[in-house]
């Protein structure tokens, strides 16, 4: 059970952002917050996923047997319980901006993400760019560029998981749409996004 709790939350990732972000923004608080906004997307995520999973991702807590679905149902709507408690008690300032981002993960996951996965990927880039830049700036380039290097790293998944994806979601990946070009245009969001935070410096 501890390591499927460990596996389907990502929480040595999850661990190291919410470390990153309490070292930047100077709170400790925050940097719980992000830690438990990221192991409730995940975990929520994987039971969103499981069936897909179970074709393109065995290894992962559910399809390995790790964990029960209705495991990964349970740790999610308690993480989701203890985030937003946290959020309220803890981070007022925060608040209004870490409901927008449970929301869109929840939306991303459970209805964008199985029906139209190429606004999904949008959403969740947003979500994540939201909880990278709020604390430091409320520069909208910065949102932009972090979001486009998200989105490019979300791309490159998706082309990774184009064959599950195909089966699973009701309209095509920007990957199955682009195909192999699929490269071009993450490569075109990274460097976008890179120039765009270059230019906060220069």
């Amino acid at each position: 059970m501890i390591f499927g709790f460990i596996q389907t939350t990502r929480f040595i990732k999850s661990l190291g952002v919410g470390l990153l972000l309490s070292f930047f923004s100077s709170s400790i608080y925050y940097g719980i917050g992000a830690l438990l906004f990221l192991l409730f997307s995940f975990a929520f995520n994987d039971w969103v996923d499981a069936p897909k999973d179970s074709l393109g991702h065995i290894n992962r807590a559910i399809p390995s047997g790790k964990i029960t679905r209705q495991q990964a149902f349970y740790i999610s709507i308690g993480l989701l319980i203890v985030g937003v408690g946290w959020s309220t008690l803890f981070l007022g300032e925060y608040l209004l901006m870490f409901a927008v981002v449970y929301l869109f993960s929840i939306f991303y996951s459970f209805f964008l993400k199985p029906n139209i996965p190429i606004l999904a990927t949008l959403v969740w880039s947003s979500a994540i760019a939201i909880l990278f830049v709020q604390p430091f700036t409320q520069n909208l380039l910065v949102y932009i560029a972090v979001a486009s290097l998200v989105y490019s790293y979300e791309l490159l998944l998706d082309y990774r998981d184009r064959q599950a994806d195909r089966e699973f979601c009701k309209t095509p990946t920007l990957a199955n749409v682009l195909g192999k070009h699929t490269f071009i245009v993450l490569g075109l969001l990274f460097f976008t996004g890179i120039a765009l935070l270059a230019q906060m410096f220069i």
